[in-house]
């Protein structure tokens, strides 16, 4: 099997030949109702990732959604692909490795008496 060398959220890796952008997010284990995609620099709509095939060069970025907030900010409110969201809090991958499970939580110490 053929493959080919792209930059995905930052870092080098290589792929199969002729994977489009809906094959590569299963392979990463993402929901694609989560996620965004820009594929050299142009943001992807979702409706064409099972056609959008990957080249030897791409680079694409792939940013995970976390909603929160009361949406209730009173500022100008968030569009992507033509969705408005109402929601204060966007998290996005950035360069972090997709195949790594995000760290746990830790407590702040306790302070002693």
């Amino acid at each position: 099997m053929s493959e080919v060398r792209i930059t995905l959220n930052g870092k080098p890796r290589s792929v199969s030949t002729d994977l489009s952008i809906a094959s590569l997010l299963q392979e990463m284990g993402l929901e694609p109702a989560h996620v965004a995609v820009e594929h050299n620099q142009e943001v992807i709509p979702r409706r064409t990732w099972p056609e959008a095939k990957i080249r030897d060069g791409d680079r694409i970025e792939v940013v995970t959604f976390m909603g929160g907030g009361s949406g209730s900010s009173g500022g100008d409110a968030l569009v992507i692909g033509g969705k408005t969201s109402g929601s204060d809090c966007w998290s996005g991958q950035g360069s972090i490795d997709p195949s790594r499970k995000p760290a746990r939580p830790s407590r702040p110490p306790v302070p002693r008496s």
